[in-house]
């Protein structure tokens, strides 16, 4: 499987229900690396620097509330290119993984899904030769609509 040492995220701390679980997701689907473990806590790379930690619950703060979305509204996964996206999106359908839409923004084109704590999560790429295209034909670079996906799959053939 190809990782992805050109994904841009920031650091990232996450608090999991089963970390095999996320484990299976954040490294089998969306391609990250384990990068060590200190205790319960589990890092992982996407490239050299920049990092999501894992953290299983603390007991007490599972008692007070219901572990939903980490703490977190949602977080972003920044591909290098349209192919890198295409072969995420393709391990994902491959696995009938549920997405919650595959959007193009114009000068974004992002797919949104949940990870396996319901934790909200988009993956995208910006997309300045479609961007470039649109203003030199006169469109808007920001109409919303559904990404052509046989369009974006075709490009790992």
């Amino acid at each position: 499987m190809n990782t992805h040492a050109e994904i841009i995220i920031g650091h990232v701390h996450l608090t999991v229900a089963n970390l095999d679980r996320s484990l299976s997701f954040y490294c089998g689907l969306i391609g990250l690396q384990k990068g060590g473990q200190s205790g319960d806590r589990t890092t992982l790379l996407p490239g050299a620097h920049h990092s999501i930690v894992l953290d299983p619950p603390h007991k007490e703060a599972m008692r007070e509330t219901r572990l939903r979305y980490g703490g977190v509204y949602r977080f972003s996964f920044l591909y290098p290119n349209r192919k890198e996206l295409a072969r995420v999106i393709r391990r994902f359908i491959t696995v009938a993984y549920e997405i919650d839409g595959i959007f193009d923004y114009g000068p974004t084109q992002a797919l949104y899904l949940r990870d396996p704590d319901g934790i909200p999560v988009e993956l995208y790429v910006e997309c300045t030769e479609i961007m470039t295209h649109k203003k030199s034909a006169g469109l808007s670079a920001f109409d919303i609509k559904s990404i052509d996906l046989e369009s974006l799959l075709a490009r790992l053939k």
